[in-house]
């Protein structure tokens, strides 16, 4: 189904190209990293986090986006994915948008863009812990209901359910309903929440798998920001019930947030029925924005109560380059 996808959104920009309106977009996402737990034969390394290359097109009320992602999990060896393949319609009905191929999932793209925009530092909660995606086969409808409640918008979507990396390998769809607030209005300006469901079936043993999230973030022009997020997540026979929390805050010391301080703690328990193997991850860091050029020195600490043997401690070098 991907190249058929990738296709038609060629197709699209194309035609964009020609008549519409044509955006693109390219960063690289690199750090080095001190890890602090080797004692006197410390680990020094240098790595290439992630490329980006984002396309959007637009004609009369016809758009897309191609966005690919590449990724160096394993040192030199490069993987490279789509992570966003779609092509939508706006105003079939007022206010309505549907979209179709490798869509966007509410609940990592919320976290990126308004909880945790500093995702070049680390993935979010869910995408982190590896029980959300960004992106997924499927079709979805957005609607505006800013004529119900000012700002607020919701999406449903129908979706393979494997995420952007895997294939469909079964019959079963992921059935999803999320809802955002933004008033962008008096005091609430700045303010953005998220709730969201996801039913769906675990692939590997055809048991219900099921996620609910919640967040509320706030940002005081380019002055402060601050967010929660939780999660709970219900998987396999039984179900197991795992759940988490994150909260994140910056707060600039220069205007236009040319130096600030950075600071996120997560908890995550993957079996809320087994006592002792929480766990969680602290950040605590400076950084600054200069153009399109960001960067974060960073203190990271990685605790594992189940495995204390995976516990980490590092000094990061982040830097995030945008085109």
């Amino acid at each position: 189904m991907k190249p058929a996808i990738v296709l038609a959104v060629g197709v699209l920009f194309s035609t964009a190209g020609l008549a519409g309106d044509l955006g693109y977009g390219a960063g690289i996402e690199s750090y080095w990293r001190h890890d602090l737990d080797t004692g006197e034969d410390d680990e020094s390394e240098f790595a290439i986090q992630r490329v980006t290359l984002d396309l959007t097109g637009s004609f009369d009320n016809v758009g897309g986006r191609l966005a690919l992602e590449a990724t160096a999990p394993a040192g030199p060896v490069t993987i490279t994915y789509l992570r966003y393949a779609y092509a939508s319609v706006g105003d079939v009905l007022p206010g309505v948008e549907f979209q179709v191929g490798l869509i966007p999932m509410s609940y990592v793209t919320w976290s990126d863009e308004r909880a945790w925009p500093f995702r070049f530092i680390s993935m979010g909660l869910a995408e982190r812990e590896v029980v959300e995606f960004p992106s997924d086969l499927g079709v979805a409808v957005e609607v505006d209901l800013s004529n119900v409640v000012r700002g607020l918008r919701g999406r449903l979507t129908v979706t393979n359910g494997e995420g952007w990396t895997t294939a469909e390998d079964d019959p079963y769809k992921a059935y999803t309903v999320a809802a955002e607030y933004m008033p962008g209005f008096g005091p609430l300006r700045g303010f953005s929440g998220m709730v969201y469901y996801r039913r769906g079936v675990d692939d590997a043993s055809d048991d219900l798998q099921d996620r609910f999230g919640v967040g509320a973030a706030y940002e005081y022009g380019h002055l402060l920001g601050a967010s929660l997020q939780y999660m709970s997540c219900k998987d396999g026979p039984g179900p197991t019930d795992s759940n988490g929390w994150s909260a994140a805050g910056w707060y600039s010391l220069l205007p236009d947030r040319k130096l600030m301080l950075v600071l996120r703690h997560d908890e995550f328990d993957p079996d809320a029925d087994t006592a002792d193997n929480e766990h969680g991850l602290t950040i605590a860091g400076v950084g600054g924005e200069v153009g399109k050029f960001t960067w974060s020195i960073d203190y990271q600490t990685v605790t594992d109560e189940l495995a204390p043997a995976n516990d980490d401690e590092s000094i990061y070098f982040h830097t995030s380059v945008r085109f």
